[in-house]
Formats: C-alpha cells, structure tokens, sequence
C-alpha cells in the first residue's frame, strides 16, 4: 500500500514538472500581452546644399580686392585648388562693406566663391557641429554709422572625399581635360555614398565635383534648431 501510494505521488510529481514544461514552452513560443520590438538603426541622410534663390543681391562688397591680389589671389577669393581646401596666405584680411544700399540684408550664409561668408552665430553652430569639417578667417567689417558692428567669417567645407556609392547611385559620369572622374550633379541625380568613407563627417565636398558640398543630417538638423538662414537643402537620394 506504501509503495503503491509511493509510485502514485513520483507520478504526479514527474506529470507536473512535463505540464510545467509544456505550459513554459508555450508561453514562449506564444507569448501573451507581449511585443517583441525590432530595433532598428536609424541610417544617416545626406543633402546637397543649395542656395535659396534670391530676387536681389546681397548687401555686401570685397573693398581690398587689390591688396588680395598683390599675392597673386584672384579678387573672387579662392581655395589653394579646388581640392585643396582652407585658405590662402593673404598679405592682409579680406575687408567688406556691408550696407543695405548695396543690396537686401545679409543671411547667415553667403556664397562667394569657393567659400562661405558666415555670421558669427553660424560658426557658433558650425564649430558645435564638427571642430574638423570646417576653416574659418576672420574679416574686418565697415558697416554704415546706423548700423551695429557686424562680425562676418570665410568659412570653407575641408573634407574632400571621393564616396559616391556608384552602384546605387543614378548620376552621369565622365571625364575632365585631364582625365579626372567626374560627377555631372543635376536635377534628376540621385546620390548615396560609402559610409565607410564618409565615416564622421558631417559636411564634405565632392572630389569628383568639389563645387558640391554634402552634408548630413545632422547639420541639417542644427541648422534648422538654430533658425539660420541662406542655404537650403535637397535629400541627396531623391530627385
């Protein structure tokens, strides 16, 4: 009688543990009241930089185009080359005038030449960016006498990088005089690029057409935070 009472509870001892088992597995293989959540990087954008279109010029005036010169420098200040970014050895600091006579209020970024004229508050932001991506060379600045002081920067994009990701990409390629791969950019491109090349650039030229400058996007979204103004922004991606 013992041992019969004996076997019946080893019975039920090992049938709870299969129903224990059978109940966790099910639990686990259905799970109830629960989400199973997926987590998924979030790829960077990239934008080609554009100027917004303006019905009038820019208020300002390179006065000492001439002492710029005396170097050898064109007037329309200029890279080293258009591959070798940063700034010229100039005999003096370019000096222009500023003054709603000349044209409509300046915006937070200019286009002059190869470089950007920036106010003091973009290369604040620019600077909060990246502390490698970008040059900058103070200017004197003569304003009108009702006018405050104004603080202006050449600013210039350093990183040159050949990372258009060819076979993704939908853009006409050919050659220079010289032979150079180039990039004809235009309305209907579409442009991804080598992460791995890129790496943590923020802002960079395009070596096989360094008149375009990519950023990402977050500059774009510092940019947009800091309420600048002057350049807008296409999705590289998209037509």
């Amino acid at each position: 009688m013992k041992g019969s009472q004996t076997e019946r509870s080893v019975g039920k001892q090992k049938m709870s543990q299969r129903t224990l088992a059978m109940v966790e597995n099910e639990y686990l293989e259905k799970p109830k009241g629960r989400k199973i959540v997926s987590v998924k990087t979030k790829s960077r954008k990239f934008y080609i930089l554009l100027r917004p279109a303006r019905a009038n010029p820019a208020g300002w005036k390179l006065m000492n185009s001439d002492a710029l010169m005396s170097a050898g420098l064109r007037p329309l200040i200029n890279a080293p080359d258009s591959l070798n970014r940063s700034f010229c050895e100039y005999p003096v600091l370019p000096r222009f005038y500023v003054s709603r006579r000349l044209g409509r209020k300046l915006a937070d970024f200019q286009k002059n030449g190869y470089f950007w004229i920036i106010s003091d508050r973009a290369r604040q932001v620019l600077l909060s960016i990246s502390e490698t991506d970008f040059s900058f060379l103070a200017t004197e600045v003569e304003v009108d006498p009702d006018q405050e002081p104004l603080t202006l920067w050449l600013c210039d994009v350093l990183p040159v990088l050949d990372a258009v990701d060819e076979s993704r990409s939908e853009v006409s390629v050919g050659r220079s005089t010289s032979g150079k791969r180039i990039h004809y950019v235009g309305g209907l491109s579409k442009l991804f690029f080598d992460e791995a090349i890129v790496n943590g650039h923020h802002a960079f030229r395009l070596e096989t057409n360094p008149d375009f400058v990519i950023v990402d996007d977050v500059f774009r979204e510092a940019f947009k935070r800091a309420g600048l103004k002057g350049l807008s922004f296409r999705c590289a991606s998209k037509p």
